[in-house]
């Protein structure tokens, strides 16, 4: 045996002989090592939408809030389709994450609510929502890059002042 592979026999030696000696039993590299598998997993969902939201209010939804809780609890809802909806087992948890900004607002104008309409910026909203047209105003303000053709509208002037 040459001397290389006299000090790699020692050194496997020594390794062996603290390894049996529990010289390494003291350390661990995770805290789960001896654990046998999950002890317990949750099923739910960390972000939810309601109709209060207008990204989802805008495009069709009608559940509120407790409409969600109740179907994450298993209860049976209406979905915004108008189909009956119910999941086969209920979730452990669910996050409502409405938008704080303009928190009600799709409510509002499906309903046509008084305040919303006794406001300039609220009808304005609400007639262009009832016409199609909010769609069309919010991809001009989306492209306007000073290009004036796709700026319009009293809301467009609005986010291009000081322009």
């Amino acid at each position: 045996m040459d001397s290389k592979q006299k000090l790699l026999a020692r050194t496997l030696t020594i390794t062996l002989a603290s390894a049996s000696s529990g010289a390494f039993a003291a350390q661990s590299y995770s805290p789960f090592v001896d654990r046998k598998g999950l002890e317990t997993v949750y099923w739910g969902d960390t972000h939810l939408h309601t109709a209060y939201s207008t990204d989802a209010g805008m495009i069709g939804n009608t559940l509120t809030p407790d409409d969600a809780y109740r179907f994450a609890r298993g209860e049976e809802v209406t979905s915004s389709t108008g189909i009956p909806a119910r999941l086969v087992r209920p979730l452990d948890f669910l996050v409502v994450s409405d938008h704080a900004e303009n928190l009600g607002l799709a409510p509002m104008i499906a309903e046509s609510n008084p305040r919303l309409l006794s406001n300039p910026w609220g009808k304005d909203i609400h007639d262009m929502v009832k016409a199609g047209k909010l769609h069309e105003k919010i991809y001009n303000v989306a492209l306007s890059d000073g290009r004036s053709e796709l700026r319009s509208g009293p809301a467009c002037g609005l986010l291009r002042a000081g322009t």
